[in-house]
């Protein structure tokens, strides 16, 4: 069995390439976007975002597995989302059962929305926040079950 080499090249590829070297059972990946959502100190969500142009993801992929491990132990939700360039849409999808409590299967919603779900999982009130003036509103719904943002 063999190390995948580094596929891009434009992140930290000097300690991706070492890294490698370590061997397979020295497993480890490569995250592009990977924000702990927290309020307080405590932990809130674990999120892995991708630009709506990134490759798809396979949530059953090691990479997802992991971060479900992760959300799971530390009971917070684990979510995937995709976003557009002009952050009009987000696409967003549980990845444990923590997440299906607060977004029961995968949503494409406006940024408003999105900011409102990372709002309810801190148990914050939005409109308290005073930040609705800076996000996007303009996002087109689509609560089908049809693959969207390439996941």
């Amino acid at each position: 069995m063999e190390v995948r080499k580094e596929r891009t090249g434009w992140r930290d590829e000097e300690i991706s390439r070492r890294h490698r070297l370590w061997g397979v059972s020295c497993a480890a990946n490569d995250i592009d976007f990977l924000l702990v959502e927290y309020n307080y100190n405590t932990p809130k969500a674990i999120v892995e975002y991708k630009n709506e142009h990134a490759p798809p993801q396979n949530l059953s992929a090691s990479q997802y597995q992991v971060l479900k491990n992760l959300g799971d132990r530390a009971q917070i939700p684990v979510l995937a989302v995709r976003y557009a360039d002009d952050f009009s849409k987000f696409y967003v999808v549980p990845v444990n059962k923590k997440a299906n409590e607060f977004l029961p299967k995968r949503t494409e919603m406006t940024e408003s929305e999105f900011v409102a779900l990372l709002y309810r999982m801190r148990n914050i009130n939005l409109v308290a926040a005073e930040v609705l003036d800076t996000i996007n509103n303009t996002g087109v719904k689509n609560n089908s079950e049809q693959p969207i943002l390439g996941f």
